[in-house]
C-alpha cells in the first residue's frame, strides 16, 4: 500500500493493485477539491486585473486625447481587457501608438481590427461599407487594448502608462 497516492484525503490505489476500488464519493471528492483550487485561482486573477485596470484609470486620467471605456454601473467586470480610445487631441493615431508599443517590445491588440465587415467574404456587400457602419469604423480606428494579466506588475503598468503620456 506504499505505493498509493492521496488526493484531496481520498487514497488511490496504485497501478499495481488494480482491483482496488475507487468509490465514486471519493471521486466527486477529488473532482470537487480540484474545482475549488481552480476557482480561488480565478478569482484571485480577476483581482489583480481590477487591480491593473485601476492602476492604468489612475495613470492615465489626465492624459489628453486618451478616454478609457467606463463600464456600466449594473455591469461586473472580469477584466479581461483594458481598452483605450484615442481621440484627435492625442497627438498620435491609434496606429501609430501600436507601432511605438511594437518597438519596445510590448504588445497591444487592435480591438476590432478589422470589422468583420471589412472581410473579403463580407467586403462587396452594400451594407458593409464603412460608410453604412460609422461608429463601428470610428471605433475600430481608434481603440487599442493594453495588457492585462494577473503577473504584469505595477512598474509594468507604469511603464506603458508612461510611453502613452510621453508622446
Amino acid at each position: 500500500m506504499a505505493d498509493n497516492t492521496e488526493i484531496a484525503g481520498v487514497i488511490i490505489p496504485s497501478p499495481k493493485n488494480r482491483d482496488a476500488p475507487i468509490k465514486p464519493s471519493a471521486i466527486r471528492k477529488i473532482f470537487l477539491s480540484s474545482a475549488m483550487r481552480v476557482v480561488r485561482r480565478f478569482n484571485a486573477a480577476i483581482e489583480r486585473r481590477g487591480e491593473i485596470d485601476r492602476y492604468y484609470r489612475e495613470l492615465l486620467s489626465n492624459v489628453i486625447g486618451i478616454n478609457c471605456i467606463s463600464f456600466h454601473p449594473e455591469v461586473t467586470p472580469n477584466f479581461s481587457y483594458f481598452p483605450i480610445l484615442i481621440s484627435d487631441a492625442y497627438p498620435l493615431t491609434r496606429d501609430q501608438l501600436y507601432a511605438k508599443f511594437q518597438q519596445k517590445k510590448i504588445y497591444p491588440r487592435r480591438y476590432f481590427y478589422p470589422l468583420i465587415s471589412q472581410f473579403p467574404m463580407y467586403r462587396g456587400i452594400t451594407s458593409a461599407a464603412s460608410t453604412n457602419l460609422p461608429v463601428a469604423s470610428d471605433v475600430a480606428s481608434r481603440v487599442l487594448c493594453l495588457p492585462i494579466y494577473p503577473n504584469l506588475t505595477n512598474e509594468d503598468v507604469r511603464m506603458i502608462a508612461g510611453l502613452i503620456a510621453d508622446a
